[in-house]
């Protein structure tokens, strides 16, 4: 299992209530010097596991390849994010605090 949160559960009725939308946008930032296509998942005020499991969703989209950025307020976000991209075979580029906010970096594996 990839959340390592045991303190916080989920039940069935909580994962899709109030009409689960992953929010996705597309911009053209540089990363690492290179002009790149980067999608973006907002998840900030959500505890685990709904970042990545919005994050699973963005993937899903991507090419293999592709980045993803993931936008958290949930301070789990450090060490849920590199064993979720360990699990799904995806590469963890960085994590970046951006005062109460992180930003997790996403390359996405050939897997999935």
């Amino acid at each position: 299992m990839w959340c390592q949160c045991p303190h916080r559960s989920l039940g069935k009725s909580g994962i899709f209530e109030n009409g689960f939308e992953p929010s996705f946008n597309t911009q053209p930032p540089l990363l690492y010097g290179y002009a790149m296509s980067i999608t973006t998942v907002d998840a900030r005020r959500l505890l685990c596991p709904l970042p990545l499991l919005r994050a699973e969703s963005a993937m899903k989209t991507l090419p293999p390849g592709g980045i993803l950025a993931i936008q958290a307020t949930d301070p789990g976000l450090h060490r849920d994010l590199p064993a979720w991209c360990r699990v799904h075979g995806h590469q963890l580029l960085e994590i970046q605090q951006q005062g109460q906010e992180l930003v997790g970096l996403v390359k996405k594996g050939p897997r999935r």
